[in-house]
């Protein structure tokens, strides 16, 4: 019974180096080697080309890496998108003059922001003072010689402060301006007060471009109707994701609806306007349904949707009594991806990229390793040019060396082996029992 445990275990260690240490690689049509640029060990990462994206499988779900044995390699695909980061700094201002008048009970600040003052709306009143009430005018002005602007958020009423026992600073709220010279005048006789220091938060927002490439798309036609304008663009690319859209329009201010639709055929038809018994498959497909808007001080306004077509319809909604948008030029953008590996070794394996099967998926891999391979690897693969798989033609044209045919052989012969053991268990325990028994001996 022994000895058939370690068969059966045996069998399927067998089967399972077969079948799951190697990829069948004819399932491919093309294939890159990975060239290394300095480095021959650690982690590296491979920017992937246009060329890629036009011979692989949609969204790439047909990549794979593989070793000079043809085992596979788990990779991670990311995407480098733009990032705002934010970075905070506190300044103190600087209080130009103090002017108290006990018979008001009031004290005016005139507080200096100085010359390469940002826009602001709040400022911090540090404050060893605690249980007191104070309302506050705010005014505002970028030369001390002309007259001060009331800034406060309500105009007729001006902003109360309180402070309770727990309290060290408190915050001053007014209109969002870009005034160098405030003037707080700080009124009340609830408790004592006295301002320590006046400071300012400024906040920079920085953007940090992603690895991103934009495409100027052809404009096919366009279409300026009643209610709405119609503009066909074409991609020059096939299969090429697609991320966001600049569109640009010579009017400086605007927010009109814009819809957005996709799809392979350039004379596709809304599913809508199908006609009974008419055989036609190409529908547009809504990828985006929302604003197109455009402020005076913005540079680009995106519109984001992830598609991947060669042709898109876009849509653009006319507004009563409001001057007609109209757009001159389209960009396509994408993020570019990164393909990232970890732990290779070129100085004792070989690796290439292989794709170009149709009716793959994404391996589940590729979504698990996102957070284990990040964009600090800075070791960046070359990719030599692209090769047709010989065995792919091999396997299309001949029809041989199919991995199924071979599986389903080695569980049928398995199965007969089965049989045999226990055929000769069942005659084994026959005979035994025949010699057993004295009144068959006995005969």
């Amino acid at each position: 019974m022994k000895k058939f445990i370690i068969l059966v275990l045996l069998f399927f260690s067998v089967i399972n180096f077969i079948f799951a240490n190697s990829l069948d690689i004819s399932e491919y049509k093309y294939f890159r080697n990975l060239l290394p640029q300095n480095n021959k060990e650690g982690s590296f990462f491979i920017n992937l080309n246009e060329d890629i994206y036009n011979k692989a499988n949609h969204f790439l779900n047909d990549l794979r890496i593989v070793d000079e044995k043809n085992t596979e390699i788990q990779y991670s695909l990311q995407k480098h998108e733009d990032k705002q980061v934010e970075e905070k700094k506190e300044y103190k201002i600087n209080i130009l003059s103090k002017i108290e008048d006990k018979s008001q009970n009031e004290i005016t600040y005139i507080i200096d922001f100085g010359e390469n003052v940002t826009y602001h709306n709040v400022i911090r009143v540090d404050s060893k003072s605690v249980d007191f009430s104070r309302k506050v005018k705010i005014f505002g002005i970028d030369d001390l010689e002309s007259d001060f602007l009331n800034i406060n958020l309500d105009s007729e009423k001006d902003d109360k402060i309180i402070s309770g026992p727990a309290l060290s600073d408190f915050f001053i709220n007014y209109k969002f301006n870009n005034y160098r010279f405030l003037k707080l005048i700080i009124y009340g006789k609830e408790g004592n007060f006295n301002v320590d220091s006046f400071s300012f938060l400024e906040t920079k927002t920085q953007l940090i471009d992603g690895n991103k490439k934009e495409y100027d798309l052809q404009i096919i036609k366009n279409t300026k109707k009643e209610e709405e304008t119609e503009i066909l663009v074409s991609m020059f690319f096939d299969n090429l994701p697609i991320d966001y859209f600049i569109i640009t329009a010579k009017q400086l201010s605007f927010s009109v609806p814009i819809l957005i639709y996709s799809s392979n055929n350039k004379d596709a038809i809304f599913s809508k306007d199908k006609k009974n018994n008419e055989e036609f498959k190409d529908y547009w497909k809504l990828v985006y349904d929302g604003k197109f808007s455009k402020k005076i001080y913005d540079e680009t306004n995106k519109i984001f949707f992830n598609d991947n077509k060669k042709y898109y319809l876009i849509i653009i909604k006319h507004e009563k009594d409001k001057e007609l948008v109209d757009p001159f030029s389209v960009k396509g953008g994408r993020y570019l991806e990164r393909l990232y590996l970890n732990n290779l070794d070129f100085n004792n394996h070989s690796y290439k990229l292989i794709y170009g099967n149709q009716s793959n998926f994404k391996p589940a891999y590729v979504n698990k390793n996102q957070s284990i391979l990040s964009e600090q690897v800075q070791n960046e693969l070359n990719l030599s040019e692209e090769q047709e798989n010989s065995f792919f033609e091999v396997k299309n044209k001949i029809k041989k060396n199919n991995k199924e045919t071979i599986f389903y052989l080695i569980i049928f012969l398995f199965i007969l082996f089965l049989f045999w053991i226990i055929y000769k268990i069942v005659k084994e325990h026959k005979n035994k029992d025949i010699d057993d028994n004295p009144y068959i001996n006995k005969l």
